[in-house]
């Protein structure tokens, strides 16, 4: 019969904002949740730690803001003007940043559920290292959503 009457079904209706699922950008915490973590990261754990110390001695001060920048682009944020210059790192200075940046995470309270997986979402970023804008990646949750809780 649908065909006999030209029936078409209704377009979908858009997602409404409170039931669609948040960017990672919104769930981590936005710009000051990942700027806390880059703070803490570079200003606390970097410079204590002997395998990363001596690569960012001379970092610019504003390093942390800059950095912050270019994880919440890579976030689903605003694009990050300028990505900071990162020296060259071994494989073990690469695991060992992402590990004290995931610390970093935990300690200024962004997301540790299943579902937000942080560490491996930076690892590609600190691989590309200052080639990050030009090659930005994008992540969000993949097809099928933001796991329930």
């Amino acid at each position: 019969m649908h065909w006999y009457v030209d029936f078409r079904d209704p377009p979908p209706a858009a997602p409404s904002p409170l039931t669609a699922d948040p960017s990672l950008f919104e769930w981590v915490g936005g710009l000051p949740a990942l700027t806390r973590m880059t703070r803490l990261l570079y200003e606390k754990h970097v410079p204590a730690d002997d395998l990363l110390a001596p690569l960012f001695a001379s970092m610019a001060p504003d390093r942390p803001r800059r950095e912050a920048t270019l994880i919440a682009a890579a976030f689903g944020g605003p694009a990050a003007p300028q990505a900071p210059a990162r020296p060259d790192m071994s494989e073990a200075q690469r695991a060992r940043w992402v590990a004290l940046a995931v610390q970093a995470a935990g300690e200024v309270g962004l997301p540790a559920d299943p579902p937000f997986p942080f560490g491996p979402r930076l690892l590609p970023g600190v691989e590309l290292a200052g080639q990050w804008c030009q090659r930005r990646p994008a992540w969000d949750w993949g097809p099928a959503g933001r796991r329930p809780p």
